[in-house]
């Protein structure tokens, strides 16, 4: 690591961000080097980055490239940028940096107030690859150009970005993109060896090639113009049909969504209204067969009432046996002083709206209107019923 940062270092300064991980320290070797930093470096500060540490050396008067994203650039201010991007990204190569150290967006990337020298930060411990062309690419994407300007470079560079060419490529294409120098003016010997006709000329043609070139970089910027007003204007065709498209999706989309909400709430409804009138008709059936709701067990002797407000009750004697044990849910109706009567006498229970009595198999029987019961024998019960256990008379009645 530290022979990545002084090879680095010995490019014209670079700026270093390294994330410290929990519980790592750095080589000594690396902080001898960042103890003794190249001039113009500031010193190290640490700061915070969510949870992680980073320790920072930064060079003074650049600042980082996303920050001229919003300006107007030119075509010399892009293609200098553009190479120094290139440089920066070889001298790392040759420095020993491995391409996954390398950062991959416009905040890594610094440059001067003149856009003429750039430095590269390279985050020593960053899990992020970056490229060149992914920061080329992003600076195309994000910088403005002056719309009266043959922008028709920026399309090559888009192409390299595309293909994921080398540093170089993006040097030479930078290069041969430049403007040839202006042609330096000709000085005659006023006595010349030759005639006037031959410098006349030589001025001709020069004249001349000067004015093909002018005609063929007004051809070429028309051409260029008419290139891109035609794809202006497909890509607006483009958007408008997308647009079209994605609205008509979305409305049928709603309307489909409105059509099931429909549709389900008036399945629901009808469930509701369905078991509102299954309801209402089994309440019906029940009251008029005598439904469960206030009926009552009267002892004769004694006019002892039990409201039967519960689904279960065992009829029997009171005695040291607990009928829990066999009948948990149940609750019990005591014939109190009677001991013709069993311990668990009878059964009474809830069952289909209905109360239904059950002999237990009692010594004595159980008798429904004079009807004898057999051992685990069963009646269905009516408000007026008369019941005996064993010679114990009781009612079942209804308020």
């Amino acid at each position: 690591m530290s022979n990545r940062i002084q090879s680095c270092m010995e490019q014209g300064g670079a700026v270093f961000l390294v994330r410290l991980e929990e519980g790592e320290l750095l080589d000594l070797a690396v902080l001898d080097r960042l103890a003794d930093p190249p001039a113009g470096v500031a010193a190290c500060r640490m700061q915070m980055r969510g949870d992680h540490r980073f320790l920072e050396y930064s060079v003074a008067g650049f600042s980082p490239l996303s920050r001229l994203a919003g300006t107007e650039w030119r075509k010399k201010q892009f293609l200098t940028v553009a190479e120094n991007l290139a440089s920066a990204f070889q001298s790392a190569a040759m420095g020993g940096v491995a391409e996954r150290f390398l950062p991959a967006g416009l905040e890594m990337a610094m440059v001067n107030p003149s856009g003429k020298a750039l430095l590269i930060a390279i985050p020593l411990q960053n899990r992020q690859e970056g490229s060149l062309a992914a920061v080329v690419q992003e600076m195309v994407f994000r910088f403005s150009f002056p719309s009266d300007e043959d922008n028709s470079y920026v399309g090559s560079f888009l192409s390299l970005c595309r293909e994921k060419r080398p540093p170089d490529e993006f040097l030479r294409l930078a290069g041969s993109l430049r403007p040839a120098p202006a042609p330096q003016a000709r000085y005659y010997d006023p006595q010349p060896a030759h005639s006037g006709t031959t410098l006349i000329a030589d001025a001709a043609v020069m004249q001349e090639n000067l004015r093909r070139q002018a005609e063929a970089e007004e051809k070429a910027r028309a051409e260029e113009a008419r290139r891109r007003a035609e794809a202006e204007e497909k890509a607006r065709a483009e958007e408008a049909r997308r647009q079209t498209e994605a609205e008509e999706k979305a409305r049928a989309e709603e309307a489909r969504r409105q059509a099931e909400a429909e549709e389900k709430a008036r399945a629901e409804e009808a469930r509701r209204q369905a078991e509102a009138e299954e309801k209402a008709r089994a309440e019906e059936a029940r009251r008029r067969a005598g439904g469960p709701e206030g009926c009552f067990l009267r002892r004769d002797r004694t006019g002892e009432v039990m409201h039967l407000d519960g689904e279960e009750y065992i009829i029997g004697r009171p005695s040291s046996m607990d009928y829990r044990a066999a009948y948990p849910n149940a609750r019990f109706f005591p014939i109190r002083g009677n001991t013709a009567v069993g311990r668990l006498h009878a059964r009474l229970s809830l069952e289909g709206g209905k109360w239904v009595l059950r002999d237990l198999g009692s010594l004595n029987h159980t008798w429904v209107n004079g009807r004898k019961l057999e051992s685990g024998g069963e009646a269905a019960l009516q408000p007026g019923d008369r019941l005996k256990f064993a010679d114990e008379a009781v009612t079942f009645g209804k308020d």
